[in-house]
Formats: structure tokens, sequence, C-alpha cells
């Protein structure tokens, strides 16, 4: 099977199609080829050749929003890309020499120039939309797919006059390495006779969750005699944090281990005992997947509140906290934190949180194959 994956910008627009890869080798009696339609300057650029997974790239650019001059000069840029069709030429060469028997799609706006050419070529699209509300590029080329696999049954009904859309969750990664967990706190640099606390602000970091780190869990851990002596703590800080978090990590008297980028999540969040993070689609479906307390800090600025609604189910359950930017109190948030720690300790606690795992990646990965290997025979 040849299958050709476009999307990116994000981890979140990245990881869940490589879930759904890792379900796909796991299903499949044959070799699986795998072509990256993506751009050569944003996450994916980095990501997927360390995951072995061949990129193409095309030249393409966001849609900017505001009424300010710049972005003005930047959409009229973004405008003559896609009316010369050079976006659509590039992905047409990449799709025309892989001969793909499907496209998937994750969405941003890279997607969107290949979603186009494989309708026109009539190669099976298939799209994960992973967000609480479809995104633009999922709203434009719904219509083009096969099936979209949706993170929730209300994006499923938006999605489901223009094309198969069935709920799934989000596909994430599994934890199938070969380490224990022993084994990986030592690969870390990590205690085996401490909780972890794993911070995240997904792959390119998350300014408030690391400034609320520094400043306020850091301090609340080093100076409790009795934290100090059973937590520790590892920080994927991101690129802009990375020093900060280097400099302050040499006076703590407890383990604290900051990086800029953890590139194999699935490791830490299987050593860890609580995560704090924001709440996007993936890392709230993650959580799940590995039964972990967490304290989310949903993203403000998307104009319709999607890391709230990811986070939502799971908080009304009593199963996770959630602290908004605009109402954070320092005082809430440390009780969150130890009653995460306590929560962690409980297996019923831990596995009313494993409720929430849909175990997407084997659905849509089955879908996907049997569409295809049945329109092969």
């Amino acid at each position: 099977m040849r299958i050709a994956i476009t999307g990116g910008g994000t981890g979140g627009h990245i990881y869940p199609a490589v879930a759904v890869l890792d379900a796909l080798k796991l299903k499949l009696s044959r070799n699986l080829e795998v072509l990256w339609i993506g751009t050569s300057n944003r996450m994916e650029a980095q990501i997927v050749p360390a995951l072995n997974i061949r990129l193409a790239t095309i030249e393409i650019m966001p849609l900017k929003r505001g009424l300010s001059f710049t972005a003005f000069e930047h959409n009229a840029a973004l405008a003559w890309n896609l009316l010369s069709g050079k976006s659509f030429m590039q992905a047409a060469r990449h799709l025309a020499e892989f001969s793909p028997d499907c496209l998937l799609s994750t969405g941003g706006y890279v997607a969107y120039p290949a979603c186009k050419v494989a309708a026109k070529l009539n190669i099976p699209l298939f799209i994960i939309e992973p967000n609480s509300t479809p995104g633009l590029t999922t709203l434009k080329t719904a219509k083009l797919a096969r099936a979209a696999f949706c993170a929730s049954a209300s994006v499923a009904s938006k999605l489901g006059r223009a094309t198969e859309a069935i709920e799934t969750g989000v596909p994430i990664r599994t934890y199938s390495g070969g380490l224990s967990k022993e084994e990986i706190l030592e690969k870390y640099g990590l205690s085996r006779n401490k909780k972890t606390i794993f911070i995240t602000g997904g792959s390119l970091g998350a300014s408030f969750v690391n400034k609320t780190a520094f400043s306020i869990l850091v301090e609340m851990i080093d100076s409790s005699a009795e934290l100090v002596k059973s937590v520790q703590v590892l920080h994927q800080t991101g690129k802009r944090d990375f020093e900060v978090a280097k400099k302050l990590s040499a006076d703590l008297r407890f383990k604290y281990i900051p990086m800029e980028y953890v590139a194999n999540s699935s490791e830490a969040l299987y050593i860890s005992d609580v995560l704090i993070g924001r709440s996007g689609a993936s890392t709230v479906a993650e959580a799940a997947h590995f039964g972990i307390p967490a304290v989310f800090f949903p993203y403000m600025f998307h104009k319709d509140n999607q890391q709230i609604l990811n986070a939502l189910p799971m908080v009304q359950a009593g199963v996770a906290f959630m602290h908004r930017e605009d109402e954070f109190s320092p005082e809430d948030f440390k009780e969150s934190v130890l009653d995460a720690l306590a929560g962690s300790a409980n297996p019923e606690f831990r596995n009313r949180i494993r409720e929430f795992d849909r175990r997407a990646a084997d659905a849509v990965a089955g879908k996907i194959a049997a569409t295809i290997l049945g329109a092969a025979n």
C-alpha cells in the first residue's frame, strides 16, 4: 500500500496521521510506503524526516487574519500563489510521481492544494479533523473526501452533509517500544522512586504554561520538603524558553529536567504520573489513553474556544482540571496539582480517565484499509 499524507504546521496536525500509520503497519500484511506533502519551514520539516518518512515540500502560506497593511500584503501574496497554481502544480507533481492508493489529510493550510489535486487525479481522500470545530481546510475539502474522521459528534454533524463523517475521537500514538518504565526513566535522567510531572505546551511550547511552571509550580515543589522528596519534573519548554529553564534547573532542590523538544512523546507520557499543558485535541486524547491526571491550560485565542471544548468532557467528569488564563488563580492551580498527584496513586481514578480513550487510530486505520483493499479486490 502506498499512502500519501498532507498536513502540518504543528504537532497537532502531524501526530494523528503518524498514529494512523503505526496502526496501519500493524493491520497490513504488506509493505507500507509513505510520502508526506508539507512545507519546508514548519514543524513537519523537522518531525517527519526524523520519523524516516519521506517529505515532499510545496510553497504555500497561511491566511493572515486582520485588517493591517501587513496582513493585506501577506494575503495578496497568498492569492497570487493560489491563482498562479504554483502550489497546486507542485502537489500534482508529487502525487503523480508517487501514485498513492490514497491521500490522508490532517488539515492546516498546507493540505489544501494536495486535497484539491487528489480529487482531480481520482485519488481517494480521507480527512482527519482533530479539533472540536472543523478547520477552514477541512470545511473546503470535506466534499471531496471518501470519509472524514472527527474528534467529536458535533464536528461529524457539521461535516456529515458533505461526506461520510465518522466520530472516532483523535488518533494518538500509543507506547509500543521495547523499554520498561525504569529504563525510560533512566534514559531521561529521572528517578524510579518519584512521581513524574510532565509539562508540555505542545511541540512549539507555550509561554503561559512555561511561566506558570517557572514561577509557581517550581516554587511550590522546591519549598516543600515532602514534594522535594517525592516529585520530579520533565518539562518540554519549546525553543524560546529553553535557556531560561536550563538556568532555573541549576538552583533547585528537586530533579527538574528541561528539554527543548521531546522527540518521543509516547515515552514521556508512558512514565508520567501527572500531565500539565495545553488542551489541544491530541494532548487531551493522550491523557485519556495513558490514564494520566491532567491540569489543562486551554489556549484562549481561538475564536471558537476549541481547546476549552476539548478538555470540558473530562473536566466535567471530575477526572481532569482546567485553568483559564483570564481567570487564573495560583492557589487554585496548586490545589489542582496536588489533587492530580493524589489521583495518580488511585487505580480507580486512572481507570475513569481511560474511559475517555476512543482508540481512534485503530478505527481510522481499519476504515482506510478496508476501503483501499476492497477497491483493489
